[in-house]
């Protein structure tokens, strides 16, 4: 049977949080050739290093360290998550696309329930039609009906 593992205290997250910052762009990079991951190697072995010289920390292999998952979201920013934050914001950009409306609902004749609107062919189609015709769009699929009377 395997031993029961140790919990990171939140002293183990402020240095491990601190090492990570300094070793962002190799751990990060996402690269996955012989050279890129040889540097990830070299980086783990080098945070694992300086993570278990600290004292009041449990020595952990770099294997664990990766696994630091944290805890169930909290309803407030802390300190802690401002600084992952800091440290991966480019992670965090959501670039709009007017294509997808990842299953909003949109009248094709012109009023939409969501800011934007699905496609100009739904427009063009509802022309046609002598009831509106309503668009579903589930990511790049279009799909077309007539509203429930």
């Amino acid at each position: 049977m395997e031993k029961k593992k140790i919990n990171f205290s939140e002293e183990e997250r402020a240095v491990l949080l601190d090492l990570l910052s300094r070793h962002r762009s190799v751990v990060e990079n996402k690269r996955t050739d012989a050279a890129s991951a040889s540097r990830k190697r070299d980086s783990g072995k080098k945070i694992e290093d300086e993570f278990n010289s600290h004292h009041n920390v449990t020595p952990r292999k770099w294997t664990q360290l990766k696994k630091c998952g944290g805890t169930p979201p909290s309803s407030e920013m802390t300190d802690e998550l401002q600084r992952v934050r800091d440290i991966a914001s480019h992670i965090a950009v959501r670039l709009p696309n007017p294509c997808d409306s990842d299953r909003s609902w949109y009248d094709a004749g012109g009023s939409q329930s969501s800011n934007q609107l699905c496609t100009p062919v739904a427009a063009l189609l509802s022309q046609t039609q002598d009831t509106p015709l309503r668009v579903r769009c589930y990511g790049s699929f279009v799909f077309f009906s007539l509203p429930m009377f």
